[in-house]
């Protein structure tokens, strides 16, 4: 008979931060980019975004793509009103009389306006537009400030740029089984003092209730002084395990989810940095271990890790 996990209280992590009920939770508590899937409601959308936030943790590609957005847009308003003011409002050079050639000589007015530059070719020869031109100064002015201010917060903003393997093994080792999956930092940081925290997350039946179940995970070693090569992280399945005694079918009925916490100290933003991870049982490879990622140059110099084998294993059984 399979010794079920809630009869082993004592291995019981309790204070998760997560529900405990199934049918109050989602059948996955972090996705697949570590992020906690946890959608709030009952709050207004400013309520519940932060503008900070949001912008800080965008990618690049979409943070640039907003800021050239909002740039090409706020321009082509302004360009607007001072079209509809009319020829008489804007000093310029026309090469021609059309109306197309006045409204681009306006945009870049507005341009030229709103970062500051102002080349002088272009001028408010009204009060309506001076009064126009300077409101476009001054908001110019403050969103070159925040846009600043964003960008210097996403290069400073301390992260943890660390890889894991796609899958989590069980693998034989020392006489036993254990779970296995590998991590390594892929940016030229120097992390330290660098430690993991792993729990298992099982859906059983409790009382007549389906309810969540956290449980440590304890592993060979959990804090390392240095990480710059590979890390694989070892969980023996023995007597004390929580998963002891179980097969795949029992993970699979039950849903496990293993959910990693790393924290390690980052030398070069003088900072801690944490990442969290996810997997679940479909993520599980029996009877394989990992190839081996680093080895030594020719030179014997140095040490090459190589992230193509990261997630690569080979079957042993």
């Amino acid at each position: 008979m399979l010794r079920k996990p809630y009869e082993k209280a004592a291995n019981e992590t309790i204070n998760t931060g997560f529900g405990a009920k199934t049918e109050q939770s989602s059948d996955r508590i972090f996705d697949t980019k570590g992020k906690a899937t946890v959608k709030k409601t009952g709050l207004s959308f400013i309520e519940s975004h932060s503008l900070y936030h949001t912008l800080v943790e965008l990618s690049w590609r979409q943070f640039y793509l907003i800021i050239f957005t909002s740039y090409l847009i706020i321009n082509l308003i302004f360009a607007f009103i001072y079209y509809f003011l009319g020829r008489e409002a804007v000093e310029m050079v026309l090469t021609n009389d059309s109306n197309l050639s006045f409204f681009s000589e306006c945009f870049f007015f507005s341009t030229q306006t709103l970062t500051t530059v102002g080349y002088g070719h272009i001028s408010p020869n009204s009060f309506w537009a001076s009064l126009v031109a300077s409101i476009e100064a001054i908001i110019g002015v403050l969103i070159l400030a925040v846009a600043t201010g964003l960008l210097y917060s996403r290069f400073v903003r301390p992260q943890s740029f660390v890889k894991f393997s796609n899958n989590l093994l069980v693998t034989p080792h020392k006489g036993i089984f254990a779970l296995m999956f590998r991590m390594a930092p892929y940016k030229n940081t120097q992390l330290s003092e660098a430690e993991i925290f792993v729990s298992m997350v099982l859906k059983v039946e409790e009382n007549g209730v389906m309810v969540n179940k956290y449980y440590k995970l304890e592993t060979e070693i959990s804090k390392i002084s240095t990480f710059i090569l590979s890390w694989t992280i070892v969980h023996p399945i023995n007597e004390n395990s929580p998963i002891y005694g179980f097969d795949l079918e029992d993970l699979q009925d039950d849903k496990m989810e293993l959910i990693i916490h790393l924290k390690a100290f980052d030398d070069t933003y003088s900072n801690i940095v944490v990442k969290n991870y996810s997997y679940t049982f479909q993520d599980i490879v029996h009877g394989a271990k990992f190839v081996p990622m680093f080895t030594s140059n020719a030179n014997g110099n140095a040490t090459i890790l190589d992230f193509t084998k990261l997630h690569q294993f080979e079957i042993v059984m």
